[in-house]
C-alpha cells in the first residue's frame, strides 16, 4: 500500500476483520506467520510501531470520559512527546477540520456517539500516523452521522495523505 491510499477490508461480522487489525497493530499475536508494518514486526516492535500508526477500533474508547476532548488531545500529545506549541497548533487545526467547536470543552461522557467518534479520530491523528487503522468507525451511528464520518475520512485521506486501513461489514462505508 502506498502513502495516502485507502485500503478497505470488508466482511461479515465474525470474519476476522477486527482480529486482523489487532494483529497488524500488535495488540494480538498471530499463531503462525509474520507481519511487517512499515518495516516493524508488530509482535516484537510494538512500542516503536505505535509512534508510526494509530487506530480507532469501533466502539472501544481511547479517550478519558471525564476529560474534555481538548484535554484528551493535550494528554495524548504529551504521551507522544510532542512539544506543546505543536500540539496546540494541531488541536486548533483539527477543531476546524472536524467541526469540534461546539463540544471541545465538554467532558467526553457528555458527547453523542457521532461527536465521540470524531474526537476518537482526532485523537488518533495527534501523532501524525503514517497509517490510520479504522475498525468499523461508523458502527452504531445513524445514517446522517455515518455519512459525516465517511466525508471526514475522505477529507483526512486527501488533505493529510494518511494511509487508511478501513474495515467494515457495511458496503456503504467501502
Amino acid at each position: 500500500v502506498e502513502k495516502g491510499e485507502v485500503l478497505a477490508f470488508i466482511g461479515p461480522n465474525g470474519a476476522g476483520k477486527s482480529t486482523t487489525i489487532k494483529m497488524l497493530t500488535g495488540i494480538l499475536y498471530p499463531d503462525k506467520g509474520s507481519i511487517n508494518i512499515l518495516g516493524f514486526n508488530p509482535t516484537k516492535d510494538r512500542k516503536k510501531l505505535s509512534y508510526e500508526i494509530s487506530s480507532v477500533i469501533g466502539q472501544k474508547e481511547q479517550l478519558w470520559l471525564h476529560l474534555t476532548p481538548y484535554d484528551n488531545f493535550k494528554f495524548i500529545g504529551t504521551m507522544y512527546d510532542i512539544p506543546e506549541p505543536v500540539v496546540e497548533k494541531k488541536i486548533k487545526e483539527f477543531i476546524e477540520v472536524f467541526d469540534l467547536n461546539d463540544f471541545i470543552n465538554t467532558p467526553v461522557r457528555g458527547l453523542s456517539l457521532g461527536q465521540r467518534i470524531r474526537c476518537e479520530i482526532v485523537a488518533a491523528l495527534i501523532n501524525e500516523p503514517k497509517i490510520l487503522f479504522l475498525d468499523e468507525p461508523t458502527i452504531g451511528l445513524d445514517p446522517v452521522v455515518k455519512e459525516n464520518i465517511r466525508t471526514l475520512i475522505k477529507r483526512l485521506n486527501k488533505e493529510y495523505k494518511t494511509t487508511i486501513f478501513l474495515t467494515s461489514h457495511d458496503i456503504s462505508d467501502i
